[in-house]
């Protein structure tokens, strides 16, 4: 692999597109001070990653950028691109080819690119470290730092020995895998925390999804238990239909009731009375119409007896002188006591009318008075009142009569009142002797209405059960189970238990599931991370003590190696001693330090702190040659390193360049002579006439030319 082309674009010194293609062995970069081939060295070490304003001899990101001058307007962005070829495909590597560009506008937003694609500085980094090159090993070595190799602390040579060995990508990956341990542990943790603040709530709703797994169970048990128990009581319980029976004797009732309305029991006397009353008002109209007969018949009776008494008198000539108006009178008053008496019921005041009457008679007799009558007057009187009693006792006849027909009628009345009352009587006792049968007959309908009403009772009650039990009435009522009584009565023991146990257990929310459910897809979560991010521990471990172990021993046959080789070197640059490379080790092995001993001929001391600058710019460049001879990195950067030799050691330089440029690419930037004539491909960088920075190339033979010149 080699650096075939940089090209620069707005960058410090070079405004205008400029591209440089390199040789692939020895390539110096000639100019006067201040041309700007320094700036190419700046391009490079920028490009391969190198942040440092101080490396990059720059005030600020924007210095980058040209700044313009009186025949160039300044660049808005500056942009260096490095084109590599014949790479060889590796493990990461799978092109032959590599182009990395890296741009920055003025405001400092800096882009990578690889291969036309975007990428992050982390990428070309690690791309460069896997090819060997880098900004902190000897990639870039310039006149101020080829002696850092051997100021620098122990600590800090392992990482630019782990560069120009090749070994900075394994040391990356163990930092990265390092950073990813931390970032891992945090993250386990995190975890770990989250993991102990969920737990309690998750135990929590745990206990209660056991408590409802638990209830379920017992559900499932008591459904089956409730099954067969409710199916052997419902089964039990026979539905009660006596529809049929009911209706035969609501016809039997209709029939009764029917006979029933044909019955009049509506009889009452009232007519038989008013027509008893009737006949009894006349009956007592025509009694006391005969009273008054009676009376007018007495009264007669009287005359008649009184006028044959006086014709008696008369008759023997006895006279009897009786005034009339006196007698009259008293006659009136006896026929009234006597129609008195007649009515009279009381028996003390008939008494007193008795006595009444017979003082009358007295009085009667005492006034009268014995006269001579006419006979023939008397006679004809009594002949009148005789007729008139004869019609008074027709009329009487006729009055006792109708007296008679009238009490016939009553008795007519009376007796046909009796038999209706009779006939009544048969009808009632008929009617409540239906009537006791249509109560009998509703009786058993009220009977069958009252088993009909226990059966729904129990049906509902058995009904309302099964509703609060777990099981459907349907899967009941198609269950057939048969038990004996006490199978029964243990199953139905065992059924409170379970009831118990469930009431025991309490209610559980169902939403409790879903809860328990996202809590433990958490946790599930959490404890998966967790493992996981414990067998990412475990494997970065691994991968870490793997890459340190690789490291290590990749380290240290490289320094076995870099040893011959450093004393090889010294001997050609000093004309004898020794070097050779110590690595430091912690505890646990991994390599924390480099330190450098150097023995010089002519030289009493050994360390590195004693040799002069001449001494120490020499055991430099022969560490560095030495590392070189055994990394092979693809490309080196020597910017003025020869600076400060003289003519032999500028000739020694030179040789070993074109020995170690057979797998070693070189980039010099030089002002000695003897260096050029040693190059393969020269660029000239100068000052042009827009006062930018211009390169011209020249192949080796027109180089020395021109440096003859």
């Amino acid at each position: 692999m080699y650096l075939k082309e940089i090209e620069l674009k707005g960058f410090k010194s070079f405004p205008l597109k400029t591209s440089l293609v390199f040789d692939k062995n020895i390539n110096a970069i000639v100019g006067p001070n201040g041309s700007g081939k320094s700036n190419i060295v700046d391009a490079l070490r920028w490009v391969l990653g190198d942040q440092s304003s101080k490396n990059l001899r720059i005030d600020n990101s924007s210095s980058l950028v040209f700044a313009g001058n009186e025949k160039i307007k300044p660049s808005s962005c500056a942009s260096v691109k490095l084109l590599f070829e014949d790479i060889e495909k590796k493990e990461g590597i799978e092109f032959n080819s590599l182009e990395v560009e890296r741009s920055i506008s003025l405001d400092g937003k800096s882009d990578y690119f690889i291969n036309n694609q975007a990428c992050r500085l982390k990428d070309v980094v690690e791309i460069f470290s896997s090819l060997k090159l880098g900004v902190k090993g000897f990639s870039i070595v310039n006149q101020g730092t080829i002696e850092d190799i051997l100021r620098i602390s122990s600590n800090e040579r392992v990482v630019m020995f782990q560069e120009i060995l090749g070994l900075r990508q394994l040391e990356i990956k163990k930092e990265s895998s390092i950073k990813k341990l931390s970032l891992t542990v945090d993250n386990l943790n995190q975890v770990s925390v989250l993991e102990n603040e969920i737990m309690p709530h998750f135990r929590s709703l745990k206990r209660q999804i056991s408590r409802m797994q638990k209830s379920e169970e017992i559900k499932k048990e008591l459904q089956d238990i409730e099954l067969s128990y409710f199916s052997y009581l419902f089964n039990k319980l026979k539905k009660v239909d006596n529809s049929k029976e009911i209706s035969d004797i609501e016809n039997k009732i209709n029939l009764l009731e029917k006979e029933c309305s044909g019955f009049d029991l509506n009889f009452q006397n009232i007519e038989f009375e008013k027509d008893k009353q009737i006949l009894e008002k006349e009956i007592r109209e025509l009694n006391n119409q005969k009273s008054s007969l009676l009376y007018d018949l007495a009264k007669i009776e009287s005359l008649i007896d009184v006028n044959k008494n006086k014709l008696n008198d008369n008759l023997k000539n006895k006279v009897c002188h009786i005034d009339l108006n006196i007698i009259n009178p008293k006659i009136e008053n006896i026929l009234s006591c006597f129609k008195n008496i007649y009515v009279i019921k009381d028996f003390n005041q008939l008494n007193m009318a008795l006595k009444n009457l017979e003082n009358e008679f007295k009085l009667l007799i005492a006034n009268f008075n014995i006269s001579n009558v006419n006979s023939d007057s008397v006679k004809q009187e009594i002949v009148m009142l005789e007729g008139k009693l004869k019609e008074i006792q027709n009329k009487n006849k006729s009055i006792q009569d109708e007296i008679n027909l009238k009490y016939s009628k009553l008795e007519e009345i009376s007796v046909l009142e009796k038999k209706k009352i009779s006939e009544n009587q048969e009808n009632f006792i008929l009617f409540e002797k239906k009537q006791k049968e249509i109560n009998e007959l509703k009786y058993m309908i009220r009977s069958f209405e009252i088993d009909q009403e226990k059966f729904n009772l129990k049906f509902s009650n058995l009904e309302r059960e099964i509703k609060e039990s777990l099981v459907d009435i349907k899967e009941v009522g198609s269950c057939c189970v048969k038990l004996s009584e006490n199978e029964f009565y243990e199953l139905e023991k065992k059924m409170y238990r379970y009831r118990k146990m469930l009431s025991e257990i309490g209610f559980v929310d169902p939403e409790i599931e879903d809860e328990y459910s996202g809590v433990k897809e958490r946790i599930d979560f959490l404890q998966t991370e967790k493992n996981d991010l414990e067998i990412s521990i475990k494997d970065l471990n691994k991968i870490i003590k793997d890459l340190e172990k690789e490291i290590n021993v990749s380290f240290d046959l490289a320094l076995k190696q870099i040893n011959s080789e450093f004393t090889k070197y010294l001997k050609i640059m000093f004309d004898g001693g020794k070097g050779s490379i110590e690595v430091v080790k912690d505890e646990e092995g991994v390599n924390i330090g480099v330190d450098i001993f150097v023995k010089l001929p002519k030289n009493k001391l050994e360390g590195i702190e004693s040799l002069s600058g001449g001494e120490k710019s020499l055991v430099s460049l022969a560490l560095l040659f030495a590392i070189v001879s055994i990394s092979v990195p693809p490309l080196l950067v020597l910017d003025e390193v020869d600076a400060a030799l003289d003519e032999e050691n500028a000739r020694k330089f030179g040789d070993i360049l074109k020995n170690l440029s057979t797998k070693t690419q070189f980039v010099l930037i030089t002002h000695n002579w003897l260096t050029m004539i040693c190059a393969d491909l020269i660029f000239g960088i100068t000052i042009g006439d827009k006062n930018c920075s211009k390169a011209l190339s020249l192949k080796l033979e027109e180089s020395r030319d021109y440096v003859k010149n």
